[in-house]
């Protein structure tokens, strides 16, 4: 009886280290078949109800998973084949047949691996083949290119840097060509080419040099390709005789020529006649320009530059209507407060020698989020919350919308029908009609047996479904109400009782009630005591700079988590605001004296006890009234350098001194390595070489922003990639203030001094 359902939870007692696991009281049947729900609440994911049912006298069958949450969904084989990708592995939704198959190997991942979703997919346009991004470290993937039915894949990028939004792959309209981005260099294949021994040498299929974001395929099947300032267009035909004749030929067309460098972080955009092109530079400058067609530099349109509040950050997409004139959505992401979009357009009238143009405001409901085009190109879908919208992209008319609830995911079957994938159903909606036609349940919070089908039912919002376990289909139930809830049969009974495993609120347990009598955990892994698990604590240093915070507020939002910010008196002067939303948001805020100088460097100053107690009063006293709140009395030097005598002031003025384990090596510009020969890490390296030196109290110190210097990326912006990585090696992540009362508690020795 222990090993009932040890096949779906057998990586719990080894992996399920980022939330706690809940089961939903289970109810039996005449059969001594079981129904069961299972929360899994994990930082920075959805928090939803999977229903299983399973048999008790069959303890070694997998159990069945029943509902299906649409974390991730994408559509394969030309549309005859929903795809849904969740924590619990994936699930295929047939729509000839409506019924939904969930693999195998996706039942052993009731817990998954690691804390953010599952692993980033870019499926190409007909649904036939699938790239992946595999974890291989810290901060390291591989990609891989696999066919829809997963049975043939290969390696397409042994190496490139993990990120858990995007697959470092552009395919073409048609999934003939896949362009890929591999240490900086850019290959196009044909992905069935990747699985035969003929294909051409990959340096005789390079595009040239430059980040994924360098090329953009426009609905007329041409390559945008930019080097430098130059900008190239190859017709997909050309492909190959290009890349095999770069040396005669060129790499393309010049069709404009920028008026500054493209760089990896930059997002174009280009229209179908390739005359015009969107450009947004640092996620804050949107231009919008004239191509020449020709090695002419690109003609001014219109820019603007959206300077973000405090605590919020700006994110962009491109539209094109049908006749060539972009639609900018400019989504603005506030910490706390969700996200709100606006959408602008333009007045061009495509005259020879067009001067500046003018911004048209669109009207759209208010938090109206994540447009999604359709495959022609003519309407757009998007939601706000509670509503899914379609307009007509050419002169931005509202077509339908329709009630949904809160949206995880959508996506276009055709140009007249959309998959809704909400918290409670997953629908396929054809805009045409007032209804979307329900397909499945997506999570279960009431569930009981039909007792005159033998078959599982569920309530979905306000509405009950019935799973038919012969088909597979789910379909409205033939009954009104719920049916009774049994917990006890002639055989058994079953129910919830407390845990021994600390990663689970509760058990379920069976009592048998014939034979020997016995009560048992329905699982191996509940019976098994996991050791408390270190802790660290993850730092932000603001010194006078606040690029990043609003990326990071919202990152520790997403994952629920509280850090500490240590605050220097520059930063406070110069961004009340920002430091504002950091004491609201809920963070733990401590001192980094009131000026940025070296303690330890005395020319000029006296530094002793009297100077280290005015100075952290006075940011003590200028941050309260600032914020309205109090520091925590904790602190630690600029730069981290202090003396011995430094720190024994400021104990004298009640603070504690914190200590990295190492100092913060993400504040080391490529001016500073030109110059000195310091060593430069990037912030891939920085994660790895953190990861590799965790030990339980440890300190971990992330800088904002970095004046006086550039780096090519920064360990804040890659603060998601950190944090998988710390909750991945075993760790919670605290406040250094949580560690310090845990160290004078005398739990452990941390680095608080």
């Amino acid at each position: 009886m222990k090993r009932l359902i040890s096949g779906l939870l057998v990586t719990a007692a080894a992996a399920g280290l980022y939330g706690e696991i809940t089961f939903s009281t289970p109810v039996l049947n005449s059969r001594n078949e079981i129904l069961f729900g299972v929360t899994h609440s994990q930082p920075g994911e959805f928090s939803y109800t999977a229903l299983f049912s399973a048999g008790l006298d069959t303890p070694d069958a997998q159990p069945l998973q029943l509902t299906c949450f649409p974390e991730q969904m994408s559509l394969l084989n030309n549309g005859s084949v929903l795809r849904i990708k969740n924590r619990y592995g994936i699930s295929l939704y047939s729509v000839a047949a409506g019924s939904l198959m969930h693999t195998p190997a996706g039942l052993t991942e009731a817990v998954p691996s690691r804390p953010v979703s599952p692993a980033v997919e870019s499926v190409s346009p007909d649904g036939k083949w699938i790239c992946t991004v595999k974890k291989t470290g810290s901060s390291t993937a591989q990609v891989v290119l696999q066919n829809a039915s997963g049975y043939t894949e290969t390696v397409l990028i042994p190496e490139t840097e993990l990120s858990y939004t995007d697959v470092p792959v552009r395919w073409s309209p048609d999934s003939s060509i896949l362009i890929y981005e591999k240490n900086g260099t850019l290959y196009f294949t044909e992905p069935d080419s990747m699985f035969k021994s003929s294909q051409l040498p990959e340096y005789m299929r390079e595009i040239g040099r430059g980040s994924i974001n360098a090329v953009y395929w426009t609905a007329s099947k041409n390559l945008i390709y930019i080097s430098h300032d130059l900008i190239y267009r190859i017709p997909i035909f050309e492909l190959y005789t290009r890349a095999v004749y770069s040396n005669f030929t060129g790499i393309g067309s010049i069709i404009g020529r920028l008026p500054f460098p493209f760089t990896g972080s930059d997002q174009f955009s280009v229209n179908n006649n390739f005359s015009r092109m969107t450009l947004v530079s640092d996620n804050r400058t949107v231009y919008y320009l004239q191509l020449p067609r020709s090695a002419a530099f690109v003609r001014h349109l219109f820019s603007e530059t959206i300077t973000p509040d405090a605590g919020e950050s700006v994110t962009f997409k491109t539209l094109w209507k049908t006749d060539g004139i972009p639609v900018i959505w400019i989504q603005r992401n506030i910490v706390g407060n969700g996200a709100i979009s606006t959408a602008i357009t333009f007045n061009d009238d495509y005259s020879p020698e067009p001067g500046p143009v003018m911004p048209v405001q669109l009207q759209i409901p208010p938090q109206t989020v994540s447009p999604v085009q359709s495959p022609d190109g003519s309407y757009i879908c998007f939601h706000d919350g509670s509503a899914a919208y379609i307009y007509q992209l050419v002169n931005w008319r509202k077509t339908a919308s329709v009630l949904c609830g809160r949206l995880i995911s959508y996506l276009w079957a055709d140009n007249t029908t959309v998959y809704l994938g909400s918290e409670t159903t997953v629908s396929r909606w054809n805009i045409d009609t007032t209804e979307p036609k329900f397909l499945f349940p997506s999570a279960a919070t009431e569930y009981a047996w039909d007792s005159t089908t033998g078959n599982p039912v569920v309530q979905a919002d306000s509405s009950l479904y019935e799973y038919d376990r012969v088909s597979g289909s789910w379909h409205p139930a033939g009954t009104d109400s719920l049916p009774e809830k049994n917990v006890q049969n002639t055989s058994y009974r079953v129910f919830l009782g407390s845990s021994p495993n600390q990663d689970f609120t509760n058990a379920p347990y069976v009592r048998s009630l014939t034979g020997p009598a016995a009560t048992k955990i329905l699982y191996t892994p509940a019976g098994k005591e996991l050791p408390s698990r270190p802790k660290i604590a993850l730092v932000f240093d603001a010194f006078d700079n606040a690029d990043g915070l609003a990326a990071v507020l919202r990152i520790l939002e997403r994952y629920s988590l509280k850090a500490t910010f240590f605050i220097n008196g520059e930063f406070l002067r110069r961004y009340p605001a920002e430091t504002v939303c950091i004491a609201t948001a809920g963070h733990e805020c401590a001192s980094l004296f009131y000026t940025t100088a070296d303690l330890t460097d005395t020319d000029g100053f006296l530094v002793d006890e009297a100077f280290i107690r005015q100075g952290l009063a006075r940011n003590e006293d200028e941050f309260f009234a600032t914020t309205g709140f109090e520091l925590a009395l904790l602190w630690h030097a600029p730069f981290y350098r202090d003396t011995p005598e430094i720190r024994k002031a400021a104990a004298a003025a009640g603070y504690a001194t914190i200590q990295p384990d190492f100092l913060p090596a993400d504040t080391i510009t490529l001016e500073q390595t030109a110059v000195s020969g310091t060593e430069y890490m990037s912030a891939a390296n920085l994660i790895e070489q953190i990861t590799g030196s965790l030990t339980n109290g440890s300190v971990i110190p992330v800088s904002l922003g970095i004046s006086g210097g550039s780096r090519s990326d920064y360990l804040y912006d890659k603060l998601d990639l950190l944090i998988g990585a710390i909750l991945d090696a075993g760790y919670d992540i605290v406040t250094a203030g949580t560690l310090n009362r845990l160290e004078l508690s005398g739990a452990d020795t941390y680095q608080i001094e």
